[in-house]
């Protein structure tokens, strides 16, 4: 099971989006606007296109956005055994691992592709699964294109060169194989998405239809990110880390279709249910912090005191009505290392997106999703931030403390990627500081792009303080 499934792994997909109009803004209601902080800028939100939730929810288990992949027989038979139906699916899909899904492509093949988007947005903490949560524990460090060869003869032998069977796998593995030249981490916990999207969508032509020669070049240095939670994409008016998707959300996450999708009319299918996706997204809400009734209420207060003066004024404020200023903080504001925002700007992977399917090239959705890039990052919003370890975009903060006292933070640190279990103390991963980069469980601070500078605002307090206001995090 580990090499197909490390194989397919790299049939994960992104995030991003296009071009830029007036657009239909949200009326919140008349609630007050504070002033936006200097070097900020406020960002607002769109109608989204309404969806079922329940209907998002099996589309999720059970859909085809993946568009191509590995004939099913060949998939159970290499996989053997039958994992943990963590999602609840039922039939045939029950015996795949969640990270995958079972469908039909449109010539009527019978296929698992992967990695749909469980693969990235669901992970375990203290032995729970909890689905939404980002995954920390993402592998990215090998290059499999040699067993996406391998499992090609395979098909080939059992179908035939000339086989709807060998065609479904071919659409899946020439996706796969280009993702695979760019996607390769120098460590484990971070995630290629971005180096994914660009590596495929490069070798896509405007309307999805494949290019054997690149359409657009490549950014210098394109970096791995961490994975945000999606229960906080409700209260959001941009997507991802930069700010960059924007617009209509529900195109946005179709993104993950980029390496296996026949054509652009079978991503017209996937169209008319994503909005049901994204419908089922907003329902979610974050983990509860684990014995949050033993926090000590003046504590507690204290730190909430402390972030209300601190930290509010770009996060928001969580008491009995919630307000989020989505705002957009400039890299050299926040002070956090630029080369991730720098990089998704000069590729040029943004002009393509907002031209293609996407965007204006999209009959069914017009201009209505779009990529704005900016060196900058957006303050996210910290409902469940005590389960979202590690910290900053690029996950190089291993915890609430050491992100809130900046001298502490480690420059090499190593977890166990086999255990689940989390430090409820200081509020992120157990780890052992080392002297280097010891192997591809150690972070490396120093590779530029994972550098864990910036967002300093917790220095100034001293550790009485630090130890008040994360008892507050915790309860959101």
């Amino acid at each position: 099971m580990s090499a197909l499934r490390a194989s397919v792994a790299l049939v994960l997909a992104t995030s991003l989006t296009a071009g830029c109009t007036e657009r239909q803004l949200i009326d919140d209601g008349g609630v007050s606007t504070p002033t936006t902080p200097a070097g900020t800028t406020r960002l607002e939100r769109t109608v989204q296109r309404s969806g079922d939730p329940e209907a998002g929810w099996d589309y999720l288990r059970y859909g085809d956005y993946i568009g191509s992949g590995v004939p099913a027989d060949i998939f159970t038979a290499l996989i053997g055994g039958e994992p943990p139906n963590r999602l609840g699916r039922e039939g045939d899909s029950a015996s795949i691992p969640y990270v995958f899904n079972r469908f039909e492509t449109p010539t009527g093949v019978d296929v698992v592709g992967g990695l749909n988007c469980f693969g990235c947005h669901s992970s375990y903490l203290n032995g729970e699964f909890i689905v939404g949560l980002g995954d920390a524990f993402s592998d990215f460090t090998s290059n499999q294109t040699g067993q996406f060869e391998q499992a090609r003869e395979l098909v080939e032998f059992r179908y035939g060169e000339d086989s709807a069977e060998a065609e479904a796998y071919a659409i899946f593995l020439r996706g796969a194989s280009a993702a695979a030249t760019r996607t390769t981490t120098p460590f484990r916990g971070v995630n290629s998405a971005f180096l994914l999207e660009e590596a495929v969508a490069r070798q896509r032509n405007a309307d999805l239809s494949w290019s054997d020669e690149p359409v657009f070049d490549l950014a210098p240095r394109l970096v791995a990110s961490d994975v945000p939670a999606w229960w906080n994409v409700k209260k959001k008016a941009a997507l991802y880390y930069s700010g960059i998707g924007r617009g209509d959300f529900a195109r946005l996450l179709q993104q993950i279709s980029v390496v296996g999708v026949y054509h652009a009319e079978q991503a017209d299918g996937f169209d008319a249910n994503f909005p049901d996706v994204l419908a089922w997204i907003e329902t979610l809400e974050p983990p509860v912090f684990p014995d949050v009734d033993t926090l000590d209420p003046e504590v507690v207060e204290r730190g909430h005191q402390i972030f209300e003066a601190t930290c509010s004024g770009c996060h928001g404020t969580y008491n009995e009505v919630h307000e989020y200023p989505n705002l957009l903080v400039d890299a050299d504001v926040v002070g956090t290392d630029p080369v991730y925002a720098e990089a998704i700007a000069a590729s040029g992977l943004s002009d393509w997106y907002n031209t293609s399917w996407f965007g204006d090239y999209g009959a069914a959705a017009g201009d209505s999703s779009y990529v704005q890039p900016a060196v900058a990052y957006v303050a996210p919003p910290l409902d469940g931030v005590w389960a979202t370890a590690p910290y900053l975009h690029n996950g190089s903060v291993p915890n609430l403390m050491t992100l809130l006292d900046s001298s502490r933070r480690p420059t090499f640190w190593r977890r166990d990627f086999q255990d689940s279990t989390y430090d409820t103390n200081s509020v992120g991963w157990p780890h052992q500081v080392v002297e280097a980069g010891l192997d591809v469980d150690t972070y490396d601070t120093t590779i530029p792009g994972y550098g864990n500078q910036g967002h300093t605002f917790g220095d100034h307090l001293d550790d009485d303080e630090r130890r008040a206001l994360v008892d507050y995090l915790k309860t959101l």
